[in-house]
């Protein structure tokens, strides 16, 4: 990752993004722009994986 700004991590639950992305750009930054880059937490899915093998 290259630029000059601020990394903000939150772990929420995924039906909750929209509501947290619009509350952003609304509210809280004003003339700055927002990006959100959601990912997943996909350990969970690989330990279950690796019991069932």
């Amino acid at each position: 990752m290259m630029g000059i700004g601020q990394v903000v991590t939150v772990k929420i639950p995924a039906h909750e993004l929209r509501t947290l992305n619009l509350s952003i750009e609304r509210g809280a930054w004003g003339a700055f722009e927002t990006e959100f880059y959601p990912t997943y937490d996909y350990v969970p899915i690989w330990k279950d994986a690796q019991k069932k093998k």
